[in-house]
């Protein structure tokens, strides 16, 4: 992923809040301050998009699990799938034989215990023939070329406390979203009050040296 969330909290502990009298700044520190608070919106903004990516994977990977194994985990496995789809008149497939009841399937399946047809990307075009032997055990990608075995209840409950822990950071970083745009709209409030004092003491200049000429 182009963000860690390791990266997140560091930078929340090195970037401490600091108070600032917004009246004591002058226009251009003003603006200096807004623009820097843009950028750091857009840097948050982009960090949770990436966490709310990141929490779809995991419960793809979660469901894809679940999916292996229909009959343990109450899912819908693909053959299945496809026969509601079939029954339901909303696609045709070409080979009529390949429609089975769903529970005899299901069952057949898991008495055969046979492997599972895959394809396997090795680009975003490029796919190879493969094959799922094992329903059960799972490599899980615990970090850069760091791979860990385990059972499917035991990689269900991994990515479930992914999808938490990510949910949970996700509930903080929209409510500093939420500060830091009150932030900027603060800062642009006062930039209009800077900006309409210049104004009037530029008209007032203007006033007394029209006054100073006449006299």
């Amino acid at each position: 992923m182009a963000c860690d969330i390791e990266k997140i909290e560091d930078n929340e502990k090195e970037n401490p809040n600091i108070v600032i009298q917004l009246n004591t700044l002058g226009l251009d520190e003003l603006v200096s301050l807004t623009l820097k608070l843009e950028e750091e919106w857009k840097l948050i903004k982009k960090n949770y998009t990436i966490l709310e990516g990141a929490v779809v994977t995991y419960d793809k990977c979660k469901n894809s699990v679940k999916q292996l194994n229909p009959s343990k985990y109450k899912s819908k496995n693909y053959n299945a799938f496809i026969n509601e789809l079939e029954k339901s008149d909303l696609i045709k497939l070409p080979n009529e034989n390949t429609i089975t009841d769903n529970k005899s399937e299901q069952v057949g399946t898991e008495k055969k215990n046979e492997p599972i047809d895959i394809h396997i990307p090795l680009t975003s075009l490029v796919y190879i023939p493969g094959k799922i032997v094992d329903t059960e055990n799972f490599l899980v990608h615990m970090g850069t070329n760091y791979y860990v075995q385990r059972n499917s209840d035991q990689t269900i409950e991994y990515f479930d406390n992914k999808i938490k822990k990510l949910n949970e950071k996700i509930k903080k970083i929209k409510v500093t979203l939420i500060e830091k745009r009150n932030e900027i709209e603060l800062c642009k409030h006062y930039i209009q009050i800077k900006r309409g004092q210049q104004i009037n003491e530029t008209n007032q200049n203007h006033q007394t040296t029209s006054v100073r000429t006449i006299a």
